[in-house]
């Protein structure tokens, strides 16, 4: 069976699955666990383990969270928009500009208030938890463009391609066969499927793995491209919801070339700034080469565009907080182990009480997977 017969079945398990709505809490304080715990249930006490492990590399900023003022859904049109906004931004992360112009001209849609010359990345957002490596990823202005211009856009076309209602949830599948057909995508940008369940680390492992390393041996494109390592992105199903992962680099962690990779040309005020902040800024790449120990690095950023509050809730506290938080987050995971920490963790935040019953009681079964929580699907793309 071929990855793209198999991503169709995957697809159609959305359409089964009861939908699940989150309970409405408020936010918990930093130090306080948001996951309920119950000596007898096994996936309660890993649950908080993958928590704990996500603080830690929280703390270690080895992941990083940054929020946006925006989010999926702020815009009336880009409601239950997930499956087309993850694939618009990896679209945004694998096309330069000459790309873009090549295609579908909703791609170059943005705000009158700033260029989307992205030779000329702006500055990002003050509204963060940590520091950022501000070098490398698409700048914030083409994340919100895609969630409150472009997705508004394209999300009603594709209803009504389909013959769906407004607000109703979109198949993964059909979602990539519209943005493929109306020239967003390539089909030859397709580089495979991976599904499974998330707790397994076979099945994640297997998909990080692949992701995390292709193209890298790919030594013709390197020749062609200046060095240059091809560059790939994915989107993640799971529990409803769709998020976008980039890779940006691929590098080794040393103190003469720290994360040096998919960079961009710099503005002169942008270029300014950080000769401002040249010592501080090696001061902190001193102290992440210690932590990487001189091994390759991948280094990604995680985009989801209606964040759970359990998820995230030790990154910002917040009142009166229901199921999601109205702010798109970007969270930079530096290396394959912080990503999975962080897609686990994720994952656990995730599972209801019902969930958690079920999962306690049945051994995964790849040939009924109908009603399992822990079903999740990834596509891979690259430029």
């Amino acid at each position: 069976q071929s990855d793209l017969d198999r991503a169709l079945y995957l697809s159609s398990l959305e359409l089964q699955r009861c939908s699940r709505q989150e309970s409405s809490s408020s936010l918990l304080n930093k130090s306080t666990p948001n996951v309920s715990y119950d000596s007898n249930s096994e996936i309660a006490s890993s649950a908080l383990k993958h928590q704990d492990r996500f603080h830690k590399m929280s703390q270690d900023q080895r992941i990083q969270v940054e929020f946006l003022n925006t989010y999926q859904g702020r815009i009336r049109e880009s409601t239950n928009g997930c499956t087309v906004i993850a694939p618009l931004m990896a679209i945004h992360h694998l096309c330069n500009m000459e790309s873009l112009k090549t295609r579908n001209p909703i791609l170059l849609k943005v705000d009158v208030n700033y260029s989307h010359d992205l030779n000329y990345p702006a500055e990002y957002e003050s509204d963060s938890t940590s520091t950022s490596f501000d070098d490398i990823g698409i700048n914030n202005d083409s994340i919100t463009a895609v969630i409150d211009i472009q997705a508004p856009l394209v999300v009603p076309k594709v209803r009504e391609h389909l013959g769906l209602h407004a607000d109703a949830l979109i198949v993964p599948s059909d979602a990539h066969d519209y943005l493929i057909d109306d020239n967003f995508l390539h089909q030859n940008q397709f580089v495979g499927v991976h599904g499974g369940n998330i707790l397994d680390n076979n099945h994640l492992g297997t998909f990080l793995r692949d992701f995390s390393e292709y193209g890298l041996d790919d030594e013709d494109w390197k020749r062609k491209n200046e060095g240059r390592v091809k560059k790939a992105a994915a989107t993640l199903y799971f529990h409803e919801h769709v998020i976008c992962i980039h890779r940006l680099m691929a590098t080794r962690c040393g103190d003469d070339a720290l994360l040096h990779g998919n960079t961009t040309k710099q503005s002169k005020k942008i270029l300014l700034r950080r000769i401002r902040n040249i010592g501080k800024k090696k001061r902190k790449e001193k102290e992440l080469s210690k932590r990487c120990g001189g091994k390759e690095l991948v280094v990604f950023d995680v985009i989801d565009s209606l964040p759970s509050a359990s998820t995230l809730s030790s990154q910002k506290k917040r009142n009166g907080s229901t199921g999601w938080l109205q702010q798109t987050a970007r969270i930079r995971c530096i290396g394959r182990d912080s990503l999975q920490t962080y897609l686990t963790w994720y994952a656990c935040s995730k599972f209801s009480q019902e969930d958690k019953n079920f999962i306690d009681s049945y051994q995964f079964d790849a040939n009924n997977v109908d009603l399992d929580p822990r079903v999740f699907q990834t596509f891979i793309w690259s430029e």
